[in-house]
């Protein structure tokens, strides 16, 4: 019977096949669309047995994607003079209240 907390099953990343054709994926740099043919013919049965197996276990793979974010030189100033402006806030925000004798 389920009882409700099925384990999903492993999924085989050392599949050579498989593994590198998610390679850029793998690392969460890149989205992967694949396309994956059967027939429907009894002679290429084997096949497209094979062919649907390897789209299950594709399917299987979860992967976090990252943004990277590329900055050009003035986008990067920007950045770093409002992160400067924040700590110069929060420096003078520590002086005042270790002046006055409060603390967080």
């Amino acid at each position: 019977g389920s009882t409700g907390t099925e384990q999903q099953p492993f999924v085989n990343f050392r599949d050579s096949k498989l593994t590198r054709l998610l390679q850029p994926t793998l690392g969460g740099d890149a989205r992967l669309a694949m396309i994956c043919c059967v027939a429907s013919s009894q002679i290429f049965v084997e096949e497209t047995r094979s062919t649907l197996q390897f789209a299950r276990r594709a399917a299987r793979v979860r992967l976090k994607p990252k943004v990277h974010e590329i900055l050009d030189e003035s986008s990067q100033l920007r950045r770093v003079k409002r992160q400067l402006a924040e700590l110069q806030r929060r420096q003078a925000e520590f002086e005042n209240n270790a002046s006055t004798g409060k603390t967080e």
